[in-house]
């Protein structure tokens, strides 16, 4: 005898199998049997949607995304519209998921539902002066079916929308994910709430001087909606930033949040140059012996391109000699610190020489050092500093880093095709060149990173015709699976 479990299990697997057989047979929509099997299916799950959270988030809306129903259904729809429509005004799940769903099928005419959705939008509008859930996920839901105009609900969301710029005071979600919802919403014009969120923002920025999550959090959230121009705030932002960084020498939440997190809202310019000048050097100076300045807010305070890159030069190369030393025993500055400001392109062709010292010194760390050979010296290549009037040196940079590929991975996969990139060598280095490729496939034979990394590299640089390189089809194989 069949047990209430049983007949579940029975149904659960007839409607997987149903919407296997319609995913993938599509064209058997057009049988009306098919057709009625599908419309009662729809009804069970939405009967057992009540009840479980899965059936109305996935089961329900994965059958009404089949798009079977159509116009000539319009009665029965209307039906299940009437029952959803209901159910949804005190579960969220079909609020959620189910309406949006069965609205956008396009069944009736939008002003045949017109009484039924303002009756749920009304319901969703109090849910949501005291839940966030409904603020944030039902009422943009509703809003963006666009069953009636902006205007008929505009004092509605006023009114909800007093109610997130109170609860946004005391720094919550309604701040972080509330508020730009709702304002993303265009339903008024932004010019509307400026004073309140003036009001909101004066708060947020006394309570940031104290609080990392206030400033690292909330007044960027309030910032990045743009309610008032920059310039009224640019004299707050300045005074915030400025303690930020004072308190980022001493914690790192300071360091790795708040302070990137307020210069990426870009609100000084070169209007600021100067008082951006005084609080780079500040922030370079204590770089120079604090590894979450010199990783997060030199970076960062660099990318404004404020001033020119010959202004901030000097400091700047103080600053990268000093995590060169510490580099050499710190892990730490090696991974993270050193290729982050070699990213930020300061050095240029101007600095060839001290470049090439640099490099130097690179290349042999990282004999020793695994950090180095695939953090720094791949990073220092890609500067492209060097060119062909470099040759000598840069074939005997070439010949030591081959020498290392032979023993160390690191070598075979990160820096000697990093330097064949450069393509410093050319076609009156051919016999040099064609020593270097018949070395090269000779290893590759019996070493799968040569013949993945090195020897394509080589053979990319067409210094000599084809017809002369002497390579056998087994390793062209093995360099191509590989």
């Amino acid at each position: 005898m069949d047990t209430p479990n049983t007949i579940k299990d029975r149904e659960n697997e007839k409607f997987k199998e149903f919407l296997r057989l319609l995913k993938t047979n599509p064209e058997i929509i057009e049988n009306q049997a098919i057709k009625n099997e599908y419309k009662n299916l729809l009804e069970i799950a939405m009967d057992r949607a009540k009840v479980n959270g899965y059936w109305s988030e996935t089961v329900v809306p994965e059958l009404l995304n089949l798009n079977i129903i159509d116009k000539s259904d319009k009665e029965w729809y209307k039906e299940l519209l009437d029952i959803a429509m209901k159910e949804a005004k005190s579960n969220i799940d079909w609020a959620k998921y189910i309406i949006p769903k069965l609205l956008k099928l396009n069944i009736i005419d939008k002003s045949e539902i017109k009484k039924q959705y303002k009756e749920l939008l009304n319901v969703a509008m109090e849910e949501a002066k005291s839940d966030i859930y409904w603020a944030k996920n039902i009422i943009p839901k509703l809003l963006k079916l666009n069953i009636i105009d902006k205007s008929e609900i505009k004092e509605q969301y006023k009114e909800l929308l007093n109610v997130a710029m109170e609860e946004a005071k005391s720094g919550n979600d309604w701040t972080k994910e509330v508020l730009p919802v709702l304002l993303n919403l265009n339903i008024i014009d932004k010019s509307e709430i400026k004073e309140q969120y003036k009001e909101l923002l004066n708060i947020a920025m006394e309570k940031s001087k104290s609080s990392y999550y206030w400033a690292g959090y909330i007044v960027p959230e309030l910032l990045k909606l743009n309610i008032i121009d920059k310039s009224e705030i640019k004299e707050q932002y300045k005074e915030l930033l400025e303690v930020a960084i004072e308190k980022a020498k001493l914690d790192g939440d300071w360091a790795e949040i708040v302070v990137p997190e307020l210069l990426n809202i870009n609100i000084i310019d070169k209007s600021d140059k100067k008082w951006y000048k005084k609080l780079l050097n500040v922030a370079i100076e204590e770089a120079k012996s604090d590894i979450d300045l010199a990783r997060f807010i030199v970076p960062e305070l660099l990318k404004l391109n404020i001033i020119d890159k010959s202004e901030i030069k000097k400091p700047y190369n103080e600053l990268l000699n000093v995590a060169i030393e510490i580099a050499k025993w710190n892990n730490d500055w090696a991974k993270d610190v050193l290729p982050e400001l070699l990213n930020l392109n300061i050095i240029d062709k101007s600095d060839k020489e001290w470049y090439k010292e640099l490099l130097n010194i690179a290349i042999e760390e990282a004999k020793s050092s695994y950090y180095w050979a695939v953090y720094i010296v791949p990073e220092l290549l890609n500067l492209n500093i060097i060119n062909k009037s470099d040759k000598e040196w840069y074939k005997e940079l070439l010949d030591v880093a081959i020498e290392e590929a032979k023993s160390d991975i690191y070598w075979a996969e990160y820096i000697v095709p990093e330097l064949l990139k450069l393509n410093i060598i050319d076609k009156s280095n051919k016999e040099w060149y064609k020593e270097l490729l018949d070395v090269a496939i000779e290893i590759a034979k019996t070493n799968k990173l040569w013949a993945k990394y090195i020897v394509p590299e080589l053979l990319k640089l067409n210094i000599i015709d084809k017809s002369e390189i002497n390579i056998d089809i087994d390793l062209i194989q093995h360099i191509t699976l590989n």
